[in-house]
């Protein structure tokens, strides 16, 4: 929650934008982070201490005696970036998937992914290193957190289609596969301990999205009410739904929306019997 005071300083468009949703909180902490860390460092340099000093008290050791004395690293890891272009690679993708995955997903439940994606990928990056896999270095990225969500985008919303630039209507499950290969990509094999914490995700990923479920083809009815409604004030994203030719009312939508919200607050089990009735009563009203 924002505090009042916060809110006298600092315009509500943008509070909206970097702290009104999961994605946007994770991307707005991630971009904060590389900021402090990029000035740490430039202070430390200058005064002696190193040129990665703070870099190497948040980033994730493969040697476990050093790893010991600093185990917050295997959570902070996830935030600490170098490479201002890695950053916004990852941050697109998160984007990407966060804000469909937050459709059918809570805000609690989408952060607790990206940090378990992270700490699944950490543990098994660790593991590796104090067997002698590869060679023990410093872990640090969002990588693995990234690769999670979209993970559990694609066995959630495997029929889900998106609009892209050039290719035009494609299936979010071949999306993440694309991104996946872009992940996993190491041509020269020097990456075998980044390429482990992206299994660690993977597994998270993998873990999420077959403990959530499918989301079948009438929830995702209601995902595009709920979607078109965000984005009603500006452009709006196209989903390739089943549709049906009967009258969809505003009233029809107002009760959509609050029982959504309900749903997403408390679970679909929390909606009592006539709720349930009108939801898919609804479903079938929906264009």
């Amino acid at each position: 929650m924002i505090s009042g005071s916060f809110k006298r300083f600092v315009p509500g468009g943008f509070v909206a934008m970097a702290w009104g949703s999961a994605t946007a909180r994770l991307i707005t902490i991630n971009c904060v982070a590389f900021v402090l860390v990029t000035v740490a460092n430039l202070i430390c340099s200058a005064f002696g201490c190193g040129q990665a000093a703070a870099t190497r008290w948040l980033a994730l050791p493969g040697d476990g005696a050093l790893y010991l004395s600093r185990p917050w690293t295997v959570f902070t890891y996830m935030i600490v970036n170098t490479d201002l272009l890695r950053l916004i690679f990852n941050m697109l993708w998160l984007l990407c998937f966060g804000r469909l995955l937050s459709l059918p997903m809570s805000s609690s439940r989408l952060i607790w992914l990206y940090v378990s994606g992270g700490v699944a990928g950490g543990v098994l990056y660790l593991v590796g290193s104090l067997c002698g896999f590869w060679s023990a270095a410093w872990l640090m990225g969002p990588s693995a957190s990234v690769i999670a969500v979209a993970v559990a985008t694609a066995l959630m919303l495997p029929q889900l289609e998106i609009n892209m630039l050039v290719l035009g209507r494609v299936k979010v499950v071949w999306v993440a596969v694309c991104v996946l290969l872009i992940y996993f990509l190491d041509i020269d094999g020097q990456n075998l301990g980044g390429n482990a914490a992206h299994v660690g995700g993977a597994l998270a990923g993998i873990v999420a999205g077959l403990g959530h479920g499918r989301v079948s083809d009438m929830r995702l009815r209601f995902i595009k009410a709920r979607g078109n409604k965000k984005n009603s004030a500006g452009k709006r994203e196209s989903y390739n739904v089943p549709r049906d030719k009967k009258e969809f009312s505003a009233e029809d939508n107002r009760r959509l929306d609050a029982i959504l919200d309900k749903v997403k607050r408390a679970g679909y089990g929390a909606l009592s019997d006539d709720e349930k009735r009108e939801l898919f009563d609804i479903s079938g009203r929906i264009k």
